[in-house]
């Protein structure tokens, strides 16, 4: 009998065996011994509460016959257009708004007033020398800008506002011609100009300035709330009374308002938030705000005050005196509240290890071998730690964590001082 015809197989066998084997535990030990890294670095992390804000503001000051003297009402034989931006401080006296008998006289005086600014801006130019080939980008910038809002516009189907970016887009052409080396005729565009402007102030219509009585700031938006709550008594809104508010309807407004006078420059967003939210701020400390509507407009603002009431709801004030042509036209806002910040080294959970001593830390690529260091928490997020930075000062910090330390996020058989290679 030839053995040989069954035990050549089995060898043969058998070594495919042994080097797949050998293959098979050469990728194991490739991949338990394969680490991943991080580089150490300072983040903030923010614990917010969303919420739903309504704004107020000093606008409802009243006479001795109950009128709100705070909206600016005109009478029914005219046209008002208010002569400043939503969100402008003004001073006792100043001019907030202009009289017209009718529409085409305030279109005419309009137009006299933007002729000559071009010729002031034209006159300028003429007296320019040059203009850096740097300022291109900014206005190639600027140019684009205008030409999106031109657009934006257009599809809002707000016809009247397009003069002025007509104009707007004009001069940044103008003053990329010059930079680029563009003649041009600047005597010949102003003499055009003052010749138009001869024409429309020989028709100049009659006007009549309306001044302010108090100083403040002015908004031309009249949204039929200004009357809802007491100024003087927002610090001690109850939630209860901040929820009926954000609920309410507007009253109906009169025809002839034309904007309004907000007395003082301090003004509030109410809210209610958890009762958690009294673990982290207080009355008196102050916290950022996110306006979500706004382009996640962030101001830092003072809590005013902050009280819980029977039903464990809670009635957060908070106050600010920024102000701006959007934060004029806020009222009822979804807001985020940063209840508290963490700032330290944002780390993955998986590179949190204990020592032999049961002491918290991670280990390092330090120079091809593994590292222990120490680390103090001070919060735990969703697969994430944030790691107080190093404090020689504070003897509670136990960290030793470095900025730019190379933190390992996985490997198996981690050791302080062990080769990573091995």
């Amino acid at each position: 009998m030839n053995r040989n015809k069954y035990v050549y197989p089995l060898i043969a066998v058998a070594v495919v065996i042994l080097a797949v084997s050998y293959v098979c535990y050469g990728i194991y030990k490739n991949e338990i011994s394969r680490i991943t890294t991080e580089p150490a670095e300072i983040s903030t992390v923010e614990d917010t509460v969303k919420t739903v804000g309504y704004v107020v503001r000093d606008e409802n000051r009243q006479d001795d016959f109950g009128k709100n003297t705070s909206v600016l009402t005109g009478s029914s034989d005219g046209v008002y257009v208010a002569n400043i931006s939503d969100g402008s401080r003004v001073a006792h006296g100043d001019c907030v708004a202009m009289k017209f008998k009718s529409a085409k006289d305030a279109q005419l005086y309009n137009q006299i007033l933007e002729t000559e600014s071009r010729i002031d801006y034209y006159k300028k130019l003429e007296k320019q020398s040059s203009i850096n080939n740097s300022d291109l980008d900014t206005l190639d910038k600027r140019i684009s800008g205008f030409v999106g809002e031109y657009v934006d516009v257009l599809d809002s189907g707000e016809l009247e506002r397009l003069p002025e970016y007509v104009t707007q887009l004009e001069k940044n052409i103008t003053t990329r011609q010059i930079s680029t080396g563009s003649k041009i005729n600047f005597g010949k565009i102003i003499k055009k100009l003052e010749k138009k402007y001869n024409e429309l102030y020989k028709k100049k219509p009659s006007v009549t300035e309306i001044n302010t009585s108090y100083p403040g700031f002015f908004i031309s938006n009249v949204d039929g709330y200004e009357g809802k709550t007491d100024y003087e008594s927002v610090r001690d809104l109850s939630a209860k009374k901040i929820e009926k508010l954000i609920s309410s309807k507007p009253d109906n407004v009169d025809k002839k308002a034309f904007g309004k006078i907000i007395g003082e420059f301090e003004w509030f967003i109410v809210c209610t938030v958890p009762s958690s939210v009294l673990s982290y701020i207080s009355k008196g400390s102050y916290v950022p705000v996110i306006f979500d509507d706004e382009g996640s407009m962030r101001l830092k603002m003072k809590v005013v005050n902050i009280t819980a009431d029977k039903n464990s709801k809670v009635a957060l004030i908070l106050s600010s005196s920024d102000m701006n042509e959007k934060i004029a036209e806020m009222r009822t806002e979804n807001i985020t509240v940063v209840v508290k910040s963490y700032a330290g080294y944002k780390i993955s959970s998986e590179s949190l290890r204990k020592n032999e001593n049961g002491e918290l830390g991670v280990f390092v690529d330090f120079g091809g071998s593994a590292q222990f260091k120490k680390v103090s928490i001070s919060y735990f997020g969703n697969n994430f730690a944030v790691v107080i930075p190093k404090d020689p000062t504070d003897e509670k910090v136990l960290t030793q964590l470095e900025l730019h330390d190379s933190i390992i996020v996985k490997g198996r058989d981690l050791k302080d001082g062990k080769l990573l290679s091995q």
